[in-house]
C-alpha cells in the first residue's frame, strides 16, 4: 500500500492525503458509525491497524465506541436467541428432540466477549474514558450545549436528549493529539458538527 494511501471502510475508493497531512497524522480514530450501523468487523479493523502500524499510525477506537459495538451486537444476539428459541419450540411441539443451541448464557456474556475480542486484536488502542469527559460529555447532553441536541420532534416533553458519548469521547481523543494529527472514521454528521460548535479546526474525516 502507498504511504499516502490508507484503507477505506468499504473498497469503493482509498483515502488520499497529502505529505503534509501523514507527517503529522498520528492516529485513525474509529466511530461507532464507522461502518455505518454501529456495528464493527474486527477482522478488518485487525487488517486497517497492522497496515496503519507499518506506516507508524496508531488505531484508536474510543471507549464509549467499544460499548456502543457491543451493546448492538449483544442486542443482535437477544434478536437471534429469541428467534432460534421460539423456532426450537415449535419443533417440540411436533414432537421433535431439539438440543439446546450452545453459545453465551447472557447479553453481559456477549458484551464481554466483544470487548475482550476487541482488546486482543494487534496494534488497536482503547482509548480510555476520562472521568473529567464524562462529567462534560453529561452536562453537554443535560443542559443542551451545542454539539448535544434532542431527537424525536420539536417537543421537548417527548424528545430525547442525545449527544453525551460523542462529546466525551472527542474530548479525551483531543487530550491525546491536536485536530490535525487525527483521522476519524466515520458516517455520523454529529461529530464533524462537533467540531464546529466548539469552534476548533477540524480533523481529517474518512468513511
Amino acid at each position: 500500500m502507498a504511504r499516502n494511501q490508507l484503507p477505506r471502510r468499504t473498497d469503493e475508493a482509498q483515502i488520499r492525503l497529502t505529505p503534509q497531512d501523514l507527517e503529522k497524522l498520528r492516529a485513525v480514530v474509529f466511530d461507532a458509525n464507522a461502518y455505518g450501523h454501529a456495528r464493527p468487523d474486527f477482522d478488518q479493523l485487525g487488517r486497517w491497524a497492522k497496515r496503519l502500524a507499518g506506516m507508524e499510525i496508531e488505531t484508536w477506537v474510543p471507549e464509549p465506541v467499544a460499548w456502543e459495538w457491543a451493546e448492538h451486537l449483544a442486542r443482535d444476539w437477544e434478536f437471534v436467541n429469541s428467534q432460534t428459541r421460539n423456532q426450537r419450540k415449535q419443533l417440540q411441539s411436533a414432537g421433535l428432540e431439539v438440543p439446546a443451541p450452545s453459545g453465551y448464557a447472557s447479553r453481559d456474556d456477549v458484551i464481554a466477549a466483544v470487548l475482550a475480542n476487541l482488546s486482543a486484536i494487534p496494534h488497536v488502542k482503547v482509548i480510555a474514558l476520562t472521568g473529567l469527559s464524562a462529567v462534560e460529555g453529561l452536562k453537554d447532553q443535560i443542559l443542551q450545549r451545542p454539539p448535544a441536541k434532542t431527537k424525536g420532534g420539536s417537543d421537548p416533553t417527548t424528545s430525547t436528549k442525545t449527544g453525551a458519548s460523542d462529546s466525551a469521547w472527542l474530548r479525551d481523543v483531543l487530550q491525546l493529539a491536536e485536530p490535525d494529527e487525527i483521522l476519524i472514521v466515520t458516517s455520523d454528521k454529529d461529530v464533524p458538527a462537533a467540531f464546529k460548535a466548539w469552534g476548533i479546526l477540524r480533523p481529517i474525516f474518512g468513511r
